[in-house]
C-alpha cells in the first residue's frame, strides 16, 4: 500500500506543479472565504493551522488570528503552540517555544495533496496528522483544504488513517 501511496503523491504533485501562482492565490482565497463562513470556524476557542508550502493552500491570511497555534513535531509527536516562529523539522517554521497549549474546542486546519472524496488525506506520509486527530477526537473539528485537482482521488486507506470531517475545495460545491 506505501507504494501506492508514493506514486499517489508523486502524481499529485505533478498536478500541482502545474498550477500557476495566479491559480493557487485566487483558489486559496475562494478556500479561505468559505472556511471563515463555516460555524465551527467562527466558534473555536483555537485554530490550528500549518505554514503553507508551495503546493498547499495558502493559509498565511489567517495568521494574525489571535487564536491560532501552530505545529510542531517533539519525539515523533505533534502538538500544537504559540507563534513566533522559527524554520523546524523539515525546513517548515515552527512554534519557538514548543510548549502544548491545552484546549477543548478546536478547528483544525490541515493541508494536503490531495483527499478522497471519503475524506482520508494523502499527506506527506509521516502520518503525524493521523495520530492528532486519533489522540485529540471530541476537541476538534478536523478540516482538510486542498485544491480542487487534487480532490476525489481514490487514497488507498489503512486502520491507521484518520478520516477528516469536513474537506473544503474551491469547486462549485466547495464544502464536502
Amino acid at each position: 500500500m506505501q507504494s501506492e501511496k508514493n506514486a499517489l503523491r508523486r502524481y499529485a504533485r505533478k498536478i500541482l506543479s502545474e498550477m500557476t501562482g495566479e491559480e493557487k492565490r485566487k483558489e486559496s482565497d475562494l478556500i479561505i472565504s468559505r472556511l471563515r463562513k463555516l460555524e465551527k470556524f467562527k466558534n473555536a476557542e483555537r485554530i490550528l493551522l500549518y505554514y503553507p508550502m508551495d503546493d498547499e493552500v495558502d493559509v498565511r491570511v489567517l495568521f494574525e488570528d489571535e487564536r491560532v497555534l501552530f505545529p510542531f513535531i517533539d519525539e515523533d509527536v505533534m502538538d500544537y503552540a504559540r507563534p513566533p516562529l522559527k524554520k523546524g523539522m523539515f525546513g517548515i517554521p515552527e512554534p519557538v517555544e514548543k510548549h502544548p497549549v491545552t484546549f477543548d474546542n478546536a478547528i483544525l486546519i490541515a493541508p494536503a495533496l490531495a483527499f478522497s472524496s471519503l475524506h482520508y488525506r494523502l499527506g506527506r506520509g509521516m502520518g503525524y496528522y493521523d495520530r492528532y486527530i486519533r489522540r485529540m477526537r471530541g476537541k476538534i473539528y478536523a478540516v482538510g483544504l486542498v485544491y480542487e485537482r487534487t480532490y476525489g482521488i481514490d487514497i488507498p486507506t489503512s486502520p491507521y488513517d484518520e478520516e477528516f470531517d469536513m474537506v473544503i475545495t474551491s469547486d462549485l460545491r466547495g464544502i464536502h
